[in-house]
């Protein structure tokens, strides 16, 4: 899981443009530094990361208003 969430880590700072928190959530989330803070199985970070490529809200973020306002005007264009 770590070595994982470190790729994903990895490919997020090699960006040009800051990452979305959502998806910074979710590397840190694989990279915690307790075992027992990381996603149980890769299907679970598996299904967060699907969670964000399809719009909707990530288990691993807690997102404000206005960061869920954004995310729904995007998804209903």
């Amino acid at each position: 899981m770590y070595a994982l969430g470190a790729l994903l880590r990895f490919l997020l700072d090699a960006r040009d443009e800051p990452a979305p928190r959502a998806l910074r959530s979710i590397a840190a989330r694989a990279t915690a530094p307790d075992r027992g803070q990381r996603y149980p199985t890769v299907s679970a970070l598996a299904a967060d990361v699907s969670r964000y490529l399809s719009a909707e809200p990530v288990d691993a973020h807690r997102e404000g208003p206005v960061e869920r306002l954004r995310r729904l005007l995007s998804k209903h264009r």
